[in-house]
């Protein structure tokens, strides 16, 4: 859907974020969260980081997290 614009219908806020309701070309309502659409604020991470670093050290954490998990 990259490029594609979109009649939105209505923001959501869910406890998970935001997400952006739509109407398609048939008129159903779909939604999708407001990090996929141009909508968003820049991400200050990714501001400063200025394309010199692919990942944040929370994310990081959070799979060596789920690694351990797997792990068993």
């Amino acid at each position: 859907m990259f490029g594609r614009e979109l009649d939105l219908f209505v923001p959501k806020d869910y406890v998970a974020g935001r997400r952006l309701c739509y109407l398609d070309e048939r008129q159903r309502v779909h939604e999708i969260p407001l990090e996929w659409t141009d909508l968003a604020p820049e991400d200050p991470v990714l501001a400063i980081a200025a394309g010199k670093s692919w990942f944040r050290v929370a994310d990081l954490l959070e799979l060596a997290k789920l690694i351990e998990l797997l792990k068993g």
